[in-house]
């Protein structure tokens, strides 16, 4: 313990000399200290003391420290006040909900019904845009923020009342140091704590019993107690050199990123040429075509709850467009399809950067990026894919990205055959492939030669 009276401690011992003139030599921080004793020993032979002290290297004039006498323990809480202009950080924003039957209309007055004769790419970019702004202005329109929650208070009154009697018999017994108040004050510290303990278990008997599985909130709080998230940690370059600040992080998300979304060039084969060549000779106009009924039976199977993208239009929006609103998205969906083109305000999305677990959170690399799509272009791929899916039929052995089949329809097929091979006194070997990034990697080229080997439409 560094003691010196230079900090306002009763003596001063080697320890806190060698700090004082450390302080001095240097002159790169400054010793601050509360002015009372922030050590309250249990033993009655010992003098209460000064042993909590600051280190800082702001100027003594800006700082302040005030000494709690609050909790249990033999050392008091020390609370700092930096008197500066605190950093600037924007509050939450208020929780806002939808008027769904005014957005309608609201809607229909802003984007009104009308035949739409979309005759190039431009004009099909334009009426995008158009109809995104419409949405967005009606969702603007028609919000209003929501009634705030009041928060309980966080005890009862009866265990607030035993609080402040705990805290004015901790400082009688640090004022007078008697045996019997000691006595007295170990005994109301047991009686909160019990109280606590049973607050906490009814709370939590409370909460528990409104869990059902039917809307999920027993799922919700697993995720919330199992998924924590990871300390925002500081960034290191391939050199080693660590960044700190905002700026400096997303370049170094933005270089992974070039490098992750490079494109494959692949190999120089003739019949991958020859496809692409193909492709481009072709001049037949497209027949492809899609109905408004298919758009609402897509709109009406989309998740509620999906983050939006860059255009804040959620999937609750498309579910409660009006008919003629529909009806105008089809007309874009089939130019689109007509002239093979797939809308530019459709390419941007906002990417999110999860980090991926148990690796190393300091390298930009280790974590996975995340494309949040605009709804209006998720609903035209789907439409696309259910174009595509006429052409190609996946294979038997095929388990993920297949309709009624995941990664653990896989696992369950792979220890049914270890389990049929073991049975049988039959070994069973497996081989295991990773491939890195495999998604952003797809060779474009020979993917297109594969869809033309599969007799898929040119236009698609």
């Amino acid at each position: 313990m560094q003691k010196n009276q230079s900090w306002n401690c009763r003596t001063t011992n080697q320890a806190g000399k060698t700090l004082l003139q450390h302080m001095e030599s240097y002159n790169t921080y400054s010793i601050c200290a509360p002015d009372s004793p922030t050590h309250h020993s249990y033993n009655p032979k010992h003098r209460p003391e000064i042993l909590d002290i600051a280190l800082a290297t702001l100027p003594y004039s800006e700082l302040t420290l005030t000494n709690h006498n609050e909790l249990t323990s033999d050392h008091n809480p020390i609370v700092m006040t930096i008197s500066d202009t605190p950093i600037t950080i924007n509050p939450p924003a208020a929780k806002k909900r939808i008027n769904w039957q005014k957005f309608k209309q609201v809607l229909l007055r802003n984007y009104p019904k009308k035949i739409i004769n979309l005759k190039n790419p431009p004009e099909i970019d334009n009426e995008v845009l158009l109809i995104t702004s419409s949405i967005q202005s009606a969702i603007t329109e028609c919000s209003y923020t929501a009634n705030q929650t009041q928060v309980s208070e966080l005890f009862p009154p009866r265990i607030l009342q035993e609080i402040t009697i705990k805290r004015n018999l901790r400082k009688d017994w640090q004022r007078t140091r008697d045996p019997a108040v000691k006595t007295m004050l170990n005994s109301q510290i047991s009686c909160v704590r019990n109280l606590l303990k049973e607050h906490r278990q009814s709370t939590w008997d409370k909460f528990s019993s409104t869990l059902y599985f039917q809307d999920r909130s027993l799922y919700k709080l697993n995720r919330r107690l199992l998924h924590k998230k990871p300390a925002i940690a500081a960034f290191k370059s391939i050199s080693g050199q660590k960044f700190y600040d905002t700026k400096s992080k997303l370049e170094l998300f933005a270089d992974t990123m070039k490098e992750q979304f490079t494109l494959n060039q692949g190999t120089d084969l003739p019949e991958v040429t020859y496809a692409i060549e193909e492709l481009n000779r072709n001049t037949t106009k497209s027949t492809l075509f899609s109905s408004p009924k298919e758009k609402w039976e897509i709109i009406k199977n989309l998740p509620p709850g999906k983050a939006p993208g860059y255009d804040n239009i959620p999937n609750t929006a498309l579910k409660h467009l009006p008919a003629s609103a529909v009806v105008s998205l089809n007309n874009i969906f089939t130019a689109c399809l007509r002239h093979s083109h797939f809308p530019k305000p459709w390419k941007t999305a906002s990417i999110v950067m999860i980090p991926k677990p148990y690796k190393d959170h300091s390298l930009a690399n280790n974590y996975r990026p995340i494309s949040l799509l605009t709804t209006m272009s998720k609903v035209f791929e789907k439409v696309l894919q259910n174009l595509l899916t006429k052409h190609i039929k996946p294979r038997a052995e095929q388990h993920a990205f297949r309709h009624g089949h995941s990664t653990t329809t896989q696992l369950s097929k792979l220890i049914d055959d270890l389990v049929i091979n073991t049975n049988n006194n039959r070994h069973t070997a497996a081989i295991f492939l990773d491939m890195e990034k495999a998604f952003d990697k797809v060779w474009h080229d020979g993917l297109i030669h594969k869809l033309h080997t599969m007799s898929t439409s040119p236009h698609l």
